[in-house]
């Protein structure tokens, strides 16, 4: 559990999570069943995915050594290789959506943040923040960086989220669903 994903239906990508520590396994999806592929360069525990099966994001987490992680992994189908850009805010537990060179991650970290970033293939540049703390957010499903959603999770105080927001490429609004 508590694992990146990325990729679709029937080629899906899963990355990293706990299993009795944190991890740094990957399985790769092809509609049917799940294969093992080459490992992450670093296991992370909680961390969040975006992009493609072919060139898939391995996004913050928990490593095994203290703390909270701002590195991003490229996955390109094979191999992973560490982005030489770092998150400006450590994280875990956050949504993310995109491509692996457009991206954006939201929220994260027990009991909730609001900051956010965008991810341009090499470089995190923070971008305006959610209108409220999350973590544990639920998906972004589809989203780009110039029109995502992010939906659920877990507010500061622990309880469950029914909250929708939007991106439009500069701001986020709550929208009027539950």
């Amino acid at each position: 559990w508590g694992m990146a994903g990325a990729g679709s239906m029937t080629a899906g990508l899963a990355a990293g999570g706990f299993v009795s520590a944190a991890s740094d396994l990957t399985e790769e999806y092809d509609g049917s069943s799940w294969t093992a592929a080459n490992a992450m360069p670093t296991a992370e525990r909680d961390p969040t995915g975006a992009g493609t099966q072919t060139a898939g994001l391995s996004i913050g987490g928990n490593p095994p050594s203290p703390g909270l992680s701002t590195a991003t992994f490229k996955y390109d189908g094979t191999n992973w290789s560490t982005s030489p850009g770092s998150m400006s805010v450590a994280r875990s537990t956050a949504t993310s959506f995109g491509t692996q060179t457009a991206a954006i991650i939201a929220g994260g970290n027990e009991p909730g943040i609001n900051s956010a970033e965008e991810y341009d293939g090499t470089n995190w540049t923070t971008i305006n923040n959610l209108n409220s703390p999350a973590y544990s957010l639920a998906s972004a499903a589809n989203g780009t960086t110039s029109h995502g959603i992010t939906f659920g999770g877990a507010s500061p105080a622990g309880t469950g989220l029914t909250q929708t927001e939007e991106y439009d490429g500069t701001s986020w609004t709550i929208s009027s669903a539950t």
